[in-house]
């Protein structure tokens, strides 16, 4: 039979407390029972003081140390963060978010108002997806979750925040709108194609476009996009504010008719250039009718602003010598292409 050696804390009873006496090493053998195996002592010997079966109504003298099973602890993983979500010209919304190491995939929820019911659309291991299956001109909601690799140490993320877009209608009539400056674009070919309409006037300005054939025209073609460019004719003799108002307000009226008529038109509103060594307009009226023109923009949901002077300025803001066309106003086939590389990208997700 197997002997037991273990370490117990001893008492001596003094009068109406227990004192402990020592820390002893005893050997003992089992005695089993129904539901324990309980140690006595071999020995009747109790010089030391090791405490027994105790009288009725005395507590245990005996201390024993308990061990329970290690536990796994688990927690979330940190929710991710939507770093875009756009709405492409291919009819698509493309959503990027933050990585997390930990996760094995991310899960996509989809919805069609902020606090609607959401289902699972798709599950990917990239930190992006492209929705490929909304409905033109319908708004959707979107969040993701961060899902664990390894649930023994991280449990699932909670939501992203919130984020939505209107899926957008591929253009298949596009309208170039503006003076001669818009209308460099037809004449370096750079924009062709059935589905590319131009609707620039030489010498044109904002006033007498809005009653011009071309504006009743561009309605009756009621295009699927506009890229408008219009200002740079009424900006000579260094216009103030309240010449910049009387420029801006028929151009206005350009862009709420063109809306009026096709609430789905996308209208991208092109800043205009700056300019080279202009006696004509110099580069601070064009800065202040851009700031009004883009303030006015980013007032309507149904206008984009293209900034045209990020990328035509040199250093000390005038238009580039090898974008120039001679003039300091009109641009090289360089300029054009370069903007039209720009544009098109701009163009591509918003």
């Amino acid at each position: 039979m197997k002997m037991f050696r273990t370490r117990l804390l001893t008492y001596a009873f003094l009068g109406s407390a227990y004192l402990l006496c020592q820390n002893v090493t005893t050997y003992a053998m089992p005695v089993h029972t129904a539901q324990s195996v309980i140690f006595q002592p071999q020995s009747s010997d109790n010089r030391m003081g090791i405490a027994t079966s105790p009288a009725a109504g005395e507590p245990s003298a005996i201390s024993s140390d308990t061990t329970t099973p290690e536990q796994s602890i688990t927690q979330p993983l940190a929710a991710v963060r939507i770093r875009k979500c756009t709405a492409t010209s291919h009819s698509a919304i493309h959503i990027t978010w933050t990585k997390n190491a930990h996760a094995s995939k991310y899960e996509i929820y989809r919805a069609t108002s902020a606090k609607g019911n959401y289902k699972c659309i798709a599950s990917t291991r990239k930190p992006q997806y492209t929705d490929k299956t909304g409905k033109v001109f319908t708004t959707y909601y979107y969040k993701v979750k961060a899902v664990s690799g390894d649930p023994r140490t991280y449990s699932d993320s909670s939501y992203s925040k919130i984020v939505s877009a209107t899926v957008r209608k591929k253009a298949k009539k596009i309208a170039y709108v503006g003076d001669s400056i818009m209308a460099g674009f037809r004449e370096y070919n750079i924009v062709k194609g059935k589905s590319n309409k131009d609707f620039s006037k030489i010498g044109i300005h904002t006033y007498n476009y809005y009653t011009s054939d071309y504006m009743k025209r561009l309605l009756q073609y009621k295009p699927d996009r506009m890229i408008i460019m219009l200002g740079m004719n009424s900006l000579g003799g260094n216009p103030g504010k309240t010449q910049i108002d009387n420029i801006l307000n028929p151009y206005k009226k350009i862009l709420n008719a063109c809306h009026k008529k096709n609430p789905h038109m996308e209208i991208v509103v092109m800043g205009v250039s700056p300019t080279r060594n202009s006696s004509e307009v110099n580069n601070p009226a064009v800065r202040r009718f851009n700031k009004a023109l883009k303030k006015y923009a980013n007032s309507k949901k149904y206008l984009h602003y293209f900034d045209t002077v990020s990328f035509l300025a040199d250093k000390s803001g005038s238009l580039k010598a090898s974008y120039s066309g001679g003039d300091g106003i009109h641009w090289s086939k360089s300029g054009y292409n370069i903007t039209y590389r720009k544009l098109q990208k701009y163009i591509k997700e918003w």
